[in-house]
This record gives structure tokens, C-alpha cells and sequence, in this order.
């Protein structure tokens, strides 16, 4: 609808968009899942439950952190990092 494209996107909403669509695998499933909250400049706020969290936490060898960081830097032009609001 015509409304929900005139919602506001929230500051960094389309960075971590575009930086989740860039993700191969099993962790870029797991975060395309969970609910972008905010951003500060600094931290990205992510919603997921406790097994996404676990899920994504598995995911993070040395690897994938360090491609992550990559990507992040290159989306929003600097070092971010995410953190979890766990959803009961």
C-alpha cells in the first residue's frame, strides 16, 4: 500500500538492508529474520529471539566476523557493531 511505503525509514535501516542482503549462507538467512530497531552511530539494535541469537552466534567463526566487519565498514562507512534485544 501506498502508507507503508511513506513510513519513515529509521536512520541505518537501509545500510544494515543492504548489508544483510550481501550475506551468503546460513547467517545471512539467520539475519535477514530479525527486526532492525535502531542506530546510533555506533550500534545497530537488532530484535531476535534467544534461538536466533544462538543461531547467529554459531555462525561467527573468525571468518565471518572479519567479512562482517568488512561489509559494515563498507556500507556505513565505518566500524558498527550490532547487539542483541532478545524478544521473550
Amino acid at each position: 500500500s501506498l502508507f507503508a511505503e511513506a513510513e519513515e525509514v529509521k536512520p541505518g535501516e537501509s545500510e544494515w538492508k543492504q548489508f544483510v542482503t550481501m550475506l551468503d549462507g546460513d547467517i545471512g538467512e539467520d539475519l535477514r529474520k530479525v527486526v532492525f530497531l535502531s542506530y546510533d552511530g555506533k550500534k545497530i539494535l537488532i530484535r531476535a529471539t534467544s534461538e536466533q541469537r544462538q543461531r547467529i552466534e554459531n555462525c561467527l567463526t573468525d571468518a565471518v566476523v572479519a567479512r562482517n566487519r568488512d561489509l559494515l565498514k563498507q556500507v556505513f562507512g565505518k566500524s558498527v557493531t550490532w547487539q542483541y534485544f532478545i524478544a521473550k
